[in-house]
């Protein structure tokens, strides 16, 4: 797999200032809704790859995703027109 290539992915963020009793609150929410299994059959049944992530973990990946990916917008010059 090359080392630049994207992935779909769906994920569930909110605004910058989010308290973080609201984070925490969505977060045990959505890893509930995902452990049931009828739910997840039903992402399944629909080519999805079900998968909970803490949101500390979240934000390293977008924080990682976006300097990857800032690299290569800088590098190739690429625009938005």
């Amino acid at each position: 797999v090359h080392p630049l290539r994207p992935a779909d992915t769906h994920r569930l963020v909110g605004p910058p200032a989010l308290p973080a009793p609201i984070v925490e609150r969505l977060s045990a929410e959505l890893k509930a809704v995902l452990a049931d299994p009828t739910v997840k059959e039903k992402l399944l049944n629909a080519g999805c790859q079900p998968s909970f992530s803490t949101p500390a973990k979240l934000q390293e990946h977008l924080i990682a995703d976006s300097a990857k990916w800032g690299k290569v917008i800088q590098e190739r010059k690429i625009r938005m027109d």
